[in-house]
């Protein structure tokens, strides 16, 4: 080995047997793996990137238009998305508003005599008021039994997706509620669609039943809104059925996950249950005065 090279290496040796250069070196690593040193050194790094990238584009043309065509392609991929997020957000505001139009001109709209407090009808020659009475109170029951189950079975259904977007987490939660809306229903909608039958029948059926006790039911407008594949509760239908106000926010974005398909089928059974169930309490009250 030549002299130098021997001596250098010996410096070097000696350099790194130094009490303070383990000392220095120690101080050094604990302050790169802090968090302090860690942005530090990644800022430092990326300045550093920045200038050399800088120096690059200035000193070769070469790569001043590898960048400009990056920079191009990027931005017309940019001006693409901007355009389609543009047309699906007008597509989306012209579905939630002709759901919207669609409820408040449907022949359920509040206001209307089907959601009036119903009246009982005068008892009918040679039928005496109690059995007639009875009679109602049968049907009443019979028919909000029914719903009741058809209600419970759409919640047991959809019940593992709000599970999923329960968490404790706000991202998970996200992730959670983009899974169950995009995918939840997959394998769910067969019995999603049997429900709905099941509700429509059971409307359908109140349609024939509820008018001979009731003169304020309307059997043709519930036999509409049996048939009616894409029901749904207008603001109004829903402040009345919930006794209060319902927020604008909640309403409009209901409106919203239900341009997807088999959501909005989802939305029309539970409404239409809602709406069974609803007007079958209002029999019950206007008996019971």
């Amino acid at each position: 080995m030549p002299f130098a090279a021997a001596s250098i290496w010996d410096t070097t040796l000696g350099i790194l047997r130094d009490p303070i250069f383990a000392v220095i070196l120690s101080l050094f690593l604990f302050f790169v793996s802090s968090n302090s040193g860690a942005r530090f050194f990644r800022f430092l790094f990326g300045i550093a990137f920045i200038v050399a990238l800088v120096w690059l584009v200035i000193k070769y043309q070469q790569v001043q238009d590898l960048v400009v065509a990056i920079v191009g392609a990027i931005g017309t991929v940019l001006g693409v998305a901007l355009v389609c997020l543009a047309v699906i957000a007008l597509a989306v505001i012209l579905a939630v508003h002709a759901m919207h139009r669609r409820a408040e001109a449907a022949p359920m709209a509040s206001g209307r005599t089907i959601v009036s407090r119903p009246h009982f009808v005068a008892d009918e020659p040679g039928v005496p008021p109690s059995a007639n009475e009875e009679s109602s109170y049968q049907v009443l029951e019979t028919h909000q039994r029914r719903l009741l189950l058809l209600w419970q079975n759409l919640e047991d259904l959809l019940g593992p997706l709000a599970d999923r977007i329960e968490d404790d987490g706000f991202g998970r939660m996200i992730g959670g509620f983009t899974t169950a809306y995009f995918s939840g229903l997959r394998g769910r909608m067969t019995e999603v669609r049997r429900i709905h039958g099941d509700i429509a029948d059971e409307l359908a059926e109140m349609a024939a039943t509820l008018p001979r006790f009731f003169n304020a039911i309307d059997g043709a407008k519930l036999r509409a809104m049996a048939r009616d594949r894409r029901f749904l509760l207008s603001k109004s239908d829903l402040d009345e059925a919930a006794e209060e106000e319902t927020s604008w926010f909640v309403y409009w974005l209901v409106r919203v996950l239900c341009v997807r398909t088999d959501w909005h089928t989802v939305a029309t059974a539970g409404s239409k249950c809602w709406y069974g169930i609803l007007l079958l309490q209002r029999c019950a009250e206007a008996l019971e005065r």
